[in-house]
């Protein structure tokens, strides 16, 4: 049975979050886009509205961050994520109901059917050869950028499932604690801001 591994350390974050060719302060700018979105509901929307901006606006800027760094988007079994083509890796945004404590995660919408065969396609070849694939950067995975948000406790993690059950993760193989509790609010810094603005590619076509 594989243990799994928690890297919750900056200088240990940092590091694990190079080999997606991410920073913690552009991963800073999608939690800040989804708490944002989630603040815009008002009274009078449907109850799941906070939630539904959350993840529009979350995946959104998912998507901008890693495209500019030659990702593309992915809808593969219509599950918005982002796929890095070198690897097969994906990343999918998902609002939780924990993270970075105790608790493993939880999809606060739950998961479908889709999202259970991704996953599990993706994870079956890791239990024979764990430690090789990790060596490989675990080419091929799916991994959730997980999203806790409730007032001012605003918490993230990328994590790894084994697999999903029943709507939920089964449990997890990796999880690296981007945004602890009591961290927030902070925001990214200018400097990055200021490239990602730079970064985007404006064109306009006739139809």
């Amino acid at each position: 049975m594989l243990k799994i591994t928690i890297v919750k350390e900056d200088p240990e974050v940092d590091l694990r979050l190079r080999m997606f060719g991410v920073t913690r302060d552009e991963l800073l700018m999608v939690i800040e886009a989804a708490v944002s979105a989630r603040a815009d509901a008002v009274p009078h929307d449907p109850n799941n509205a906070g939630g539904l901006f959350s993840w529009i606006y979350g995946t959104r800027t998912l998507r901008d961050v890693f495209a500019a760094k030659g990702w593309l988007a992915d809808t593969t079994k219509n599950v918005p994520s982002i796929r890095d083509p070198k690897t097969e890796t994906k990343i999918i945004f998902q609002n939780t109901d924990s993270a970075c404590d105790a608790n493993h995660p939880k999809a606060v919408a739950g998961k479908g059917m889709a999202s259970e065969e991704i996953v599990s396609l993706s994870t079956a070849y890791l239990f024979a050869d764990m430690e090789e694939r990790r060596q490989k950067k675990l080419n091929g995975t799916v991994w959730f950028l997980c999203i806790y948000a409730n007032g001012d406790d605003v918490r993230a993690e990328l994590s790894l499932p084994k697999g999903i059950k029943g709507g939920q993760f089964s449990g997890f193989i990796e999880r690296i604690f981007v945004l602890k509790h009591g961290e927030w609010p902070v925001t990214p810094t200018k400097k990055n801001q200021d490239a990602e603005i730079q970064d985007l590619d404006i064109s306009v076509t006739r139809k």
